[in-house]
C-alpha cells in the first residue's frame, strides 16, 4: 500500500480519534518543518498502518542529526512541536512564531517578523485560522533556512517585515470532503483514501484553486463529530464547507454493483450547495479499478478547472471534461496571448485546440471560437485553410457551432452582409452568450455600423479576466476604433487607457493611444508616447506600423505638418541598427510619411534588388511614380502585379485598393472611387480607415468618397 500524505501529518490524538485542538495543528506544522529541514517525514514507515503506529509510539529523530549544519535551535523547535503529549507542545501558533522569530533574529542580525492573529471572515469560531497562521510560520522558517544556506556573513540585515492574514480572496477555496468506500469491503479503504489525497494534491498543484489541507478537513470533521465512517449527508457537507470556509466541495464514493464496482462524484458550490458538475457513474471490473479511478480523477479535476478558470466562458457541460483536455485548451489560449501579431504562429496556436477536441469533444466550441481569434490575426490566408481542416475533421457540431462555422466561412470570404446575418441569428438564439454578443459587435464594425457596434458592446458584461485575454482585448481595441469612427475621441482614449493598463508593455498596443492624440492635434502627447514605447524591449516592427498609422491619422484630421514632424521625430529616435531585412520596408513607409520621397524610393529599390518583399516594394515604387506623374511606369506595375493579383481568389479587395491609390495620386478621382467600391464589394474593411490613407488625400471632401467611407449606423 502507499503511505498517504494526510496520515503522515496527523497528530497522535487524531490517529486515536480523540478531540483535536490547535495543538494538533502545531504537530502537523512540526512535521512540515521537519520535512523542509531534512527532506524526510519523521514517521513515514512505508504503509499507512505502520505510519499511524509510529505516530503514536515512536519518537522523531533530531532534525540536526539528519542534516549537518542545521541550527540546533531549529531542531529544538521542531522537537517541541512533535511531543506526543499535547500539553508538552506549543500552546498556540503565536508561541511558535515567537520562538522562530527569536531564532531568526539570532541567526540573521536584526531582522524581525511580526505576525498578526488571523480571524475568520464569517461563521462561528473554527480551527482553520490557526492553520493559516501556521502557514505564515512555515514561510518564516523557510526564509530562515534560505538565509542560513545563502546569506553572506557581511550582508546587512533585511528591514522589518509584517505578515498578516487577509480575508479569503483570489482562487476559490476548495475541500476534497471525502471519497467514501460504500462497498462494504474494507479492502477498498486504502483506494478511497488514496483518491482523496491525490485529488487534493493535484488540484493544489494546478494553482486554479486554494485547496484546504486534508489535515484541516479532518480536524473540521472531528469538530463536527463526523467519524471516519460517518455518512457525508447534505447537512454535514454544508457544515463542513462553512467550518473550512470553502466555496467548493468535492464528494464521491465507490459502490458495489454485483461483481463490479462503480465510482461516482459531484462538485458543489457553497453556501447554497448548487451542484456545479456531476461525475457520472464509471463502472469497472475490480481488476481495472485503477484505470476507472484515473478517469474519475480526470473528470473531477476537469470540472473544477472549468469552474475556476473558463476564460472563453464555455458552457459547463453535463459531464465534466477531462483535465488533460482542459490543459490543451488552456495551452491554446496561452499561445494566442503570447503571440500577438506573430502571424506565422496561427496554425501552431490552433494545434492545442485540436488536441483538446480529440481528448474531449466538450472543447469543440472553444476550438471554433479560437478560429475567430485566428481570423482576427489572419493577413496571410491561413484562417481559410484552418477552417477547411476543421470543418472536414469529421466532428459532429451542434447548432451553435454550425452557425458559427457558417459565419466564419462568409466572413473569411469577405461577404460582410451575409456574415452579419449569421451573427444576428446567433445572438437571437443565444442572447446571454457573451461570445455571440462579441461576434455581433465585430460584424457590425465590418459593416461600418460603428454606432450600433458600440450599443452592442455596452450590453456585454465582460469580466476582467476576459479583457486580459487576447480575444477580449481585441474587442476592446475594436471598441476604441468605433469611438474614433463616430468622432468620440475622449471615449476612444478612455478605452485605450484601460486596455494598455492590462498590457502596459505589449508592443502591439503600446502605441494605440496615438490615434486619439492625432485626432485632437496633440503632437506633444504623441511624441511623449513614442519616447516611452521606444524604451520597451523587443522588435520595433509593430511600433513602426503604429507610428505611421498615427502620422496618417494626423493627416486625415487636418494636421499634415504634425504628421511629417512625428515621422521625422520617430526616425531620429529609433535605433538605426534595427533597420535590417524586412524592417527596411518599414523605414521606407516612415520616410514616405515624412515626405522624404527620394529616400523612400532608394529603400524600396534596394529591397527589390535584394529580393526582399519585392512585390510589395514594387507596389510602393508604383505609388511614388504616380506622385511624380510617371503614368508609363505605373501602368507597368498594374499589368505585371495588380491585374494577376486581382484575378486570384481570397485577396479580399486589396488589389482594387492599390488601383484606387494610383488613380487618386494621378488625379483620377472618379476612377479611384470606382475601384474602392469594387474593393468594398470584395470585402475590404473598414472603409472608414481609407480616410487615413495619405494616397487618398485628393479624395478628402469629394462627395462620392465621403459617402463611401462614412459610418453607416
Amino acid at each position: 500500500a502507499t503511505t498517504l500524505g494526510t496520515v503522515g501529518y496527523m497528530s497522535p490524538e487524531q490517529v486515536r480519534g480523540e478531540t483535536a485542538d490547535e495543538r494538533s495543528d502545531v504537530w502537523s506544522l512540526g512535521v512540515v518543518l521537519f520535512e523542509m529541514a531534512t527532506g524526510k517525514r519523521p514517521f513515514d514507515r512505508g504503509n499507512m498502518q505502520a505510519t499511524m503506529l509510529a505516530i503514536t509510539t515512536d519518537d522523531a529523530a533530531q532534525a540536526d542529526s539528519l542534516r549537518e549544519g542545521l541550527p540546533k535551535e531549529f531542531s529544538w523547535i521542531i522537537a517541541k512541536c512533535l511531543q506526543k503529549n499535547p500539553d508538552d507542545r506549543y500552546a498556540s501558533a503565536k508561541e511558535l512564531a515567537d520562538d522562530l522569530a527569536a531564532v531568526s533574529k539570532a541567526a540573521g542580525g536584526d531582522a524581525t517578523v511580526r505576525l498578526k492573529a488571523a480571524r475568520p471572515s464569517r461563521g462561528r469560531p473554527r480551527l482553520w485560522p490557526s492553520v493559516i497562521g501556521m502557514s505564515l510560520v512555515v514561510g518564516l522558517f523557510a526564509a530562515g533556512l534560505f538565509w542560513w544556506q545563502t546569506k553572506p556573513a557581511d550582508e546587512p540585515a533585511d528591514s522589518s517585515a509584517e505578515l498578516t492574514s487577509l480575508e479569503p480572496s483570489g482562487p476559490p477555496r476548495l475541500i476534497v470532503a471525502r471519497i467514501e468506500n460504500r462497498t462494504g469491503n474494507a479492502e477498498y479503504d486504502a483506494t478511497t483514501e488514496l483518491v482523496t489525497e491525490r485529488l487534493a494534491q493535484n488540484l493544489s498543484a494546478t494553482g486554479l484553486v486554494e485547496v484546504v489541507p486534508l489535515s484541516g478537513v479532518l480536524s473540521a470533521m472531528q469538530g463536527l463529530d463526523l467519524g471516519p465512517s460517518g455518512e457525508m449527508s447534505e447537512a454535514t457537507l454544508l457544515a463542513l464547507a462553512e467550518e473550512t470556509n470553502a466555496r467548493v466541495a468535492i464528494t464521491g464514493a465507490i459502490f458495489s454493483s454485483g461483481n463490479r464496482l462503480q465510482i461516482q462524484g459531484r462538485i458543489a458550490e457553497f453556501p447554497g450547495g448548487r451542484v456545479i458538475a456531476t461525475i457520472p457513474i464509471i463502472e469497472t471490473d475490480p481488476a481495472e479499478l485503477d484505470s476507472a479511478v484515473r478517469e474519475f480523477e480526470q473528470r473531477t479535476m476537469g470540472g473544477v478547472a472549468m469552474y475556476a478558470d473558463n476564460p472563453m466562458r464555455q458552457p459547463l457541460p453535463d459531464i465534466p471534461p477531462r483535465f488533460d483536455a482542459y490543459e490543451a485548451y488552456a495551452e491554446g489560449l496561452s499561445g494566442f496571448d503570447r503571440s500577438w501579431g506573430q502571424l506565422t504562429r496561427i496554425d501552431q496556436n490552433m494545434e492545442p485546440f485540436h488536441r483538446a477536441v480529440a481528448l474531449d469533444s466538450t472543447f469543440s466550441r472553444a476550438a471554433v471560437e479560437a478560429l475567430l481569434i485566428a481570423n482576427a490575426f489572419d493577413w496571410g490566408g491561413k484562417a481559410e485553410k484552418l477552417l477547411d481542416q476543421f470543418t472536414n475533421s469529421g466532428l459532429q457540431f451542434d447548432e451553435y457551432e454550425s452557425i458559427l462555422l457558417e459565419f466564419l466561412k462568409y466572413d473569411i470570404s469577405g461577404l460582410r452582409t451575409e456574415s452579419l446575418g449569421y451573427a444576428q441569428r446567433l445572438h437571437e438564439l443565444y442572447p446571454d452568450d457573451m461570445v455571440c454578443s462579441i461576434l455581433l459587435f465585430a460584424a457590425c464594425k465590418r459593416n461600418q455600423l460603428a454606432a450600433r457596434s458600440i450599443k452592442v458592446f455596452e450590453t456585454i458584461r465582460m469580466p476582467s479576466d476576459m479583457r486580459r485575454r487576447l480575444f477580449g482585448a481585441l474587442q476592446m481595441r475594436g471598441l476604441a476604433n468605433s469611438y474614433h469612427e463616430i468622432g468620440d475621441f475622449e471615449a476612444e482614449a478612455r478605452t485605450l487607457d484601460e486596455m494598455t493598463e492590462y498590457y502596459p508593455n505589449l508592443m502591439l498596443m503600446a502605441l494605440d493611444p496615438v490615434l486619439p492624440y492625432a485626432a485632437q492635434g496633440d503632437s506633444a502627447k504623441a511624441r511623449e508616447l513614442v519616447t516611452r514605447v521606444l524604451s520597451l524591449p523587443g522588435s520595433r516592427g509593430q511600433f513602426d506600423y503604429m507610428v505611421w498609422s498615427g502620422c496618417d491619422a494626423f493627416r486625415a484630421h487636418g494636421f499634415p505638418g504634425m504628421a511629417v514632424d512625428l515621422a521625422n521625430f520617430y526616425l531620429a529616435q529609433r535605433p538605426d541598427e534595427g533597420w535590417d531585412t524586412y524592417l527596411r520596408h518599414n523605414k521606407g513607409m516612415l520616410l514616405m510619411r515624412a515626405e522624404r520621397w527620394n529616400e523612400a524610393r532608394v529603400i524600396f529599390e534596394s529591397l527589390v534588388e535584394d529580393g526582399i518583399a519585392s512585390k510589395l516594394s514594387r507596389l510602393y515604387l508604383g505609388a511614388l511614380a504616380a506622385r511624380r506623374g510617371e503614368t508609363e511606369f505605373v501602368q507597368q506595375i498594374i499589368d505585371e502585379i495588380i491585374v494577376p493579383w486581382q484575378e486570384q481568389d481570397g485577396e479580399q479587395g486589396r488589389a482594387p485598393v492599390w488601383r484606387a491609390q494610383y488613380a487618386a495620386l494621378l488625379g483620377n478621382r472618379d476612377e479611384a472611387v470606382r475601384w474602392l467600391r469594387e474593393a468594398s464589394r470584395r470585402g475590404q474593411t473598414p472603409q472608414s480607415m481609407w480616410r487615413h490613407q495619405p494616397d487618398f488625400d485628393s479624395l478628402l471632401g469629394y462627395a462620392p468618397f465621403e459617402e463611401l467611407v462614412r459610418p453607416k449606423g
